[in-house]
């Protein structure tokens, strides 16, 4: 229900709060955060089908494979950059690492396993068949996937020339 019943169009607090915590992340955070979250809707949608002459059809999602792992980074790279807004130090976490191993160039990491994850996906399911009315292959989840991969890895890149978190 409406926070307060008297003014419907009054926005909500909540709502009010999760913008403004959004306005404030940089360019390549918010990339990342909606590829990350896109990867995940997407993970449920068909990555590979199967029909017969339209009698008979079945699907596989991101969830089996290769592309269990590719969402599954989906998910950790919207998450990744998120942990400064709940206060956790990134430089903290990435302690141990060479001081080459940016935040930047772990998102792009993580989006490049990703993408090669798909791919794999892809290829490893089977190859596309149409043949005598049975038709097989990637789905438009994989291609998406894909998209959503190089999002990621783009949203690294524009992360290198931002101040450090």
């Amino acid at each position: 229900m409406s926070s307060n019943p008297s003014n419907p169009t009054k926005p909500n607090p909540q709502v009010q709060q999760v913008q403004a915590m959004f306005n404030g992340l940089s360019m390549g955070r918010k990339v990342t955060l909606i590829a990350g979250i896109v990867g995940l809707i997407i993970s449920f949608f068909p990555w590979y089908s199967v029909s017969y002459s339209g009698y008979a059809s079945a699907s596989e999602s991101a969830w089996h494979g290769w592309g269990f792992l590719a969402a599954i980074l989906f998910i950790v790279a919207g998450a990744w950059v998120l942990l400064p807004l709940v206060g956790v130090q990134v430089r903290g976490i990435l302690a141990s690492l060479p001081p080459t191993v940016t935040e930047a160039r772990l998102v792009m990491g993580i989006g490049v396993v990703a993408l090669i994850c798909t791919i794999l996906f892809m290829i490893t399911q089977g190859p596309s068949v149409s043949v005598a009315g049975l038709s097989a292959g990637p789905s438009i989840g994989a291609y998406l996937g894909i998209i959503v991969s190089v999002a990621i890895i783009a949203g690294g890149y524009l992360m290198q020339s931002e101040p450090a978190a």
